[in-house]
């Protein structure tokens, strides 16, 4: 579910690199348990234009199974591409 609304709600400008829902907290060690974060889902990715940025991120506010969103990293490299990364965290988790 979660992957296809985002999916179907990023822009043709937008393009993500990594939707990593239920992320992993440490580095996976053999023989250790695997901690799993169970409350928010990471977005990274790049786009060269702002303004389809800032409209997808206006479409990431409206949507109803979203609780809050964090944009925690937004830098634009020496190419122009902007590179981002945010935490989402749905309304029911």
């Amino acid at each position: 579910f979660y992957a296809y609304e985002i999916a179907k709600s990023v822009p043709g400008e937008v393009k993500l690199s990594d939707v990593n829902i239920f992320p992993v907290e440490k580095d996976v060690k053999s023989g250790k348990k695997i901690a799993i974060n169970l409350t928010h889902i990471l977005l990274k990715g790049t786009t060269l234009s702002e303004s389809s940025f800032n409209e997808w991120i206006e479409t990431l506010k409206r949507l109803k199974w979203i609780k809050t969103f964090e944009i925690l990293l937004i830098k634009k490299d020496r190419k122009g591409i902007q590179h981002f990364e945010i935490k989402v965290i749905p309304d029911d988790f």
